[in-house]
């Protein structure tokens, strides 16, 4: 994050340690070479950091690489307060007192004004959920631990990410981790030397960039948000640093034409790494490791030798550049709350028109942010050390009252009115009904973590698939309680219960090939279960693309599931029209698979998706007074276009007696609403969230289920379907 000191020592010499020999004095010949002198290329740098991130922010796909500027950062930042650590130390000035109130300077003022407006508009604009979750973004800010929460928190009841307003700060609570240990240990570590302390910073560096870099494949949201994965980055800045106490590195490379042209290209060679990193990585790219190698070198190359007379130095010091940098850290502070809450308030996704004026409005509220807020409390004539922290405590005290009183409240319900509150019981019910908690995928499934129905009956049949079958589970358990029946839930978050196949853009921790494996050799073994339901996101897992309604609703770009075949090597992945066609065909022989083991297999077609948070859309209408006429639906014509290569794919299996195929859009479009796919009924949501259905709707399936396996014979079995 762009929260680093901004430099402006005009008199570097330093002085006063027996590790370091004098500094040259500096000459009318030369300019002085110190790191520590203002730098104006160094503020384009941040400029070059902040404005692909905003980008990335608001959703504009050319900058899917746009991420990366926070490892621009991480990189600068570390450079920078390293520089002053040993600018001090050498001079004998070093206090750790001073350097957090520096911090604190830096950080807390332009963080809490933000925070503070964020709170009317999420008083209006969050439903109750959101705002519990909000406050939780209140406690964990001021502490510094944001990174945490957002590693913890993610769940399918939680907001989009695109919705929350405080994402962001994730980085400020990695830099202030790491500034918090780091300038005690360099204190300790002095006395072994420059050299040596030098030396374990790279260790440190290293081994900080391995982990990263096995956790990349393995533990992906612990890779991206945690202190120990990002240390590397910072590391690089501060190896930086102790490499040019001495002298600068482009003076190492000594005067004349040949060094000159040696800055150059080295710089030049930065830049093209920052600039290929934002070209070519994607949200699917594990990250960060070595995939963060081509932007955090490109920005020490740049820090070590692009100087203010090189090329790219030039280039970063032209005036409109070095002015966006200097507002960069307010305005990385303010842009996620505005994308955030222009999509709370909406019912649509915003257009692109409107998000580029939003970067716009960024910029503006950052050079006033800078102007009078910034500015004042970094002057210490103005705000004492005493002042700004006691600003600091009491500012930090008050957010994390808020969020404790959000928390508690559970997001003032009562705000919304009685639909509103209505209509997320729904949510809540769903929520409760679920079997809660993550199976362990390591141990071996059974038939008896998670049962519904007739508690007294054995279980006689298995729900098999992902968070889609987990939806329908529930609802088809209460069927099977009028029965006698009693069923079992065999389910995997974002795997479909299709045999060798993986996903390809998940880590190894993800097993979805292991446990259905397991998952066949189980019911196969188990002769009292004669019934197996399989349900999936089907479509999501053929076309690995998110779901756009093209009416507004539009999932996030993120929401890709790169379903492979686990036996067809690597020749999937330059042709995804074979990859496509060896899912499909691994779908048919893991239905023949189950059919050819004598027992009686449903097969679910894909729920009808919705682009839209349901119950949030729902919320919004019912807050304006302008719920649709005949409620709020999707296109049944988008449906169809959207699975049609699935619909088919299914289709395709050839028929069995014992083989079921259910429609779940012949129940929930065209029946409901002409041409339409009924989202809500009764004024109640028939889904949870984006595409999962709620109880109410997961009822309309499991009825269907029911009536075609109440058929005595294979000849009074069916399919729903036009």
């Amino acid at each position: 994050m762009p929260g680093a000191s901004f430099i402006l020592a005009r008199n570097p010499t330093i002085a006063g340690d027996p590790n370091l020999p004098p500094s040259p004095a500096p000459s009318s010949a030369r300019p002085n070479p110190h790191p520590l002198a203002y730098r104006p290329e160094v503020d384009g740098l941040r400029a070059l950091a902040v404005l692909p991130v905003m980008l990335f922010h608001a959703g504009f796909e050319w900058m899917a690489g746009g991420f990366v500027g926070v490892d621009v950062f991480f990189v600068i930042s570390g450079f920078l307060i390293t520089s002053i650590i040993l600018r001090e130390r050498q001079a004998g000035q070093f206090s750790l007192l001073r350097f957090y109130e520096r911090r604190a300077r830096r950080i807390l003022p332009a963080l809490f004004a933000v925070m503070a407006a964020c709170l009317p508009f999420a008083w209006l604009w969050m439903t109750a959920g959101q705002l519990r979750e909000f406050g939780h973004s209140l406690i964990a800010v001021p502490l510094f631990a944001a990174n945490l929460l957002f590693w913890r928190s993610s769940d399918y009841f939680a907001a989009a990410a695109e919705e929350k307003p405080l994402l962001h700060t994730w980085s400020l609570g990695v830099e202030e981790q790491y500034y918090l240990f780091f300038p005690p240990l360099i204190l300790m570590l002095w006395r072994f030397g420059l050299a040596r302390v030098t030396a374990l910073v790279a260790l440190a560096a290293l081994g900080s960039l391995a982990l990263s870099e096995w956790s990349a494949s393995r533990f992906q949201a612990a890779n991206f948000y945690l202190p120990h994965t990002r240390a590397w980055e910072l590391l690089l800045g501060s190896l930086l640093a102790f490499l040019s106490v001495r002298e600068p590195l482009h003076r190492r490379l000594g005067e004349g034409p040949g060094p000159a042209l040696a800055c150059n290209l080295l710089a030049a060679l930065g830049l093209a790494l920052i600039v290929a990193a934002l070209a070519t990585l994607e949200r699917s790219t594990p990250f960060p490791g070595i995939h963060a190698l081509a932007p955090t070198l490109g920005t020490a190359l740049i820090l070590g030798f692009g100087h203010g007379g090189t090329w790219v130095g030039r280039l970063l010091s032209l005036r409109g550049i070095v002015a966006i940098g200097l507002i960069s850290y307010s305005a990385y502070l303010w842009h996620q709350p505005l994308f955030a809450f222009a999509r709370l308030y909406s019912p649509n996704a915003p257009d692109s028109g409107v998000l580029s004026l939003l970067c716009l409005a960024t910029l503006a509220l950052a050079g006033l942010s800078w102007r009078f807020v910034e500015q004042p409390f970094r002057d210490r004539s103005r705000v004492s050390r005493r002042g700004i922290l006691l600003f600091g405590t009491l500012g930090s005290l008050l957010f994390i009252t808020a969020g404790t009183v959000l928390h508690l409240s559970g997001g003032f319900p009562e705000r919304s009115g009685q639909q509103v509150r209505q209509l997320f019981q729904e949510l809540r019910h769903t929520k409760d009904e679920m079997c809660g908690g993550e199976v362990d995928r390591d141990a071996p499934p059974t038939l008896h973590q998670c049962t519904a129905g007739d508690p007294t009956a054995p279980v006689s049949v298995a729900v098999l698939g992902d968070s889609h079958a987990e939806a329908l589970y529930w609802a088809i358990g209460r069927e099977l309680a009028t029965r006698n029946r009693r069923g079992n839930l065999l389910t995997y978050s974002g795997c479909p219960p299709i045999l060798d196949t993986y996903r390809a853009d998940k880590d190894a921790s993800h097993r979805c090939r292991q446990y259905n494996s397991a998952v066949f050799e189980l019911v196969t073994a188990a002769p009292g279960v004669d019934t197996l339901i399989l349900a999936a996101r089907w479509t999501l897992y053929l076309e690995n693309t998110p779901f756009d309604n093209v009416e507004g609703g539009l999932e996030p770009a993120q929401d890709g599931s790169l379903l492979a075949p686990a036996d067809a090597g690597e020749k999937w992945r330059d042709d995804d029209s074979l990859r496509r066609r060896l899912v499909a065909e691994h779908i048919r022989a893991t239905v023949t698979r189950y059919l050819a083991t004598g027992k009686t297999l449903v097969l679910v077609y894909p729920v009808p998706e919705a682009g839209w948070h349901v119950p949030n859309l729902m919320a919004r209408h019912l807050a304006r007074g302008e719920m649709p006429a005949g409620g709020v639906s999707t296109d049944h014509g988008r449906f169809l276009a959207r699975n049609r290569a699935t619909i088919a794919a299914l289709d395709a299996i050839p028929d069995h007696p014992r083989l079921v195929r259910v429609r779940p859009d012949a129940l929930l479009c065209d029946s409901l609403i002409p041409d339409r796919c009924a989202l809500a009924l009764e004024g109640r949501p028939l889904y949870f969230d984006e595409d999962h259905l709620s109880l109410k709707g997961a009822a309309l399936v499991a009825a269907e289920i029911a009536r075609l396996l109440d058929g005595p014979t294979g000849d009074d079995r069916g399919s729903t379907g036009p």
